[in-house]
């Protein structure tokens, strides 16, 4: 494992210690993955809105049994955050990059998330803050950024679907409405108040980090039917609705 600023990573590449990195294991983290972490995470703290770039933790548990599977998992702190891989990270390709901007800009937002004081909210609205905010950050670096931000936002608006359909948000805990539907919920409220999602979450943060507390920042910012939508969003039962239905009319404030 390995720790420095990745601000000085991408500055001075040669010096960047990720590619001797070891996991538990041994292995060495592959060359690229940390001059790409390095890079990635400078220019997503920027545009989430961080004032300097989070330190980072490298591991690889090395390759997998199955060949070609490619698992990565993140942790965050204040001020920095872990990122563990494991399986076929050697080769540089863009899938693997995709998927390893995505976790950056997600990590990224959870640091965000910290540097207002420790989020308490429940998980639903932690994870779907921090995949709203990867999202925009990704839709705004466009081609700077390997994450593709438009089928992050995909992904999320089917991860929601599946827990639509498995009946009411509410009583779930499950990762398609923790991330997807989560991620749907603030993304849609950030735009219908006309926001950035970290300063949404900005707003929340300092209204109680709760469910009422986005419930009042969303009824003062983006107006009281897109509330009452996103209350209806939580517990309505939408399993014999179409998706996309749901979300056009949690758009439109008129579930």
């Amino acid at each position: 494992m390995s720790v420095l600023p990745l601000a000085m990573a991408a500055l001075v590449p040669l010096l960047c210690s990720f590619a001797n990195a070891q996991g538990s294991k041994g292995f060495d983290v592959p060359e690229w993955i940390g001059a790409h972490v390095a890079d990635q995470a400078e220019l997503l703290a920027g545009l989430i809105g961080l004032p300097r770039t989070p330190f980072v933790d490298l591991k690889y548990t090395g390759p997998e049994e199955t060949t070609g599977l490619r698992t990565v998992h993140g942790r965050a702190e204040p001020e920095r955050f872990s990122i563990t891989l494991a399986g076929a990270w050697e080769d540089q390709h863009a899938d693997a990059r995709r998927q390893l901007t995505r976790n950056v800009a997600h990590e990224t937002a959870h640091v965000f998330q910290y540097s207002l004081g420790e989020p308490n909210e429940a998980r639903m609205l932690h994870e779907g803050f921090a995949e709203a905010m990867a999202v925009e950050a990704l839709l705004s670096c466009a081609e700077s950024c390997a994450g593709d931000g438009h089928g992050l936002e995909a992904k999320l608006r089917r991860q929601c679907g599946d827990a639509l359909r498995m009946g009411i948000l509410a009583s779930q805990d499950s990762a398609e409405r923790n991330y997807g539907c989560g991620g749907v919920l603030t993304l849609e409220g950030a735009r219908a108040a006309d926001l950035p999602v970290t300063e949404l979450y900005r707003l929340f943060a300092a209204e109680g980090r709760d469910e009422l507390a986005l419930m009042r920042v969303l009824e003062k910012k983006a107006g009281k039917g897109f509330a009452i939508s996103a209350k209806a969003f939580l517990y309505g039962d939408y399993r014999l609705a179409k998706p996309s239905a749901v979300y056009e009319r949690l758009r439109a404030g008129q579930l």
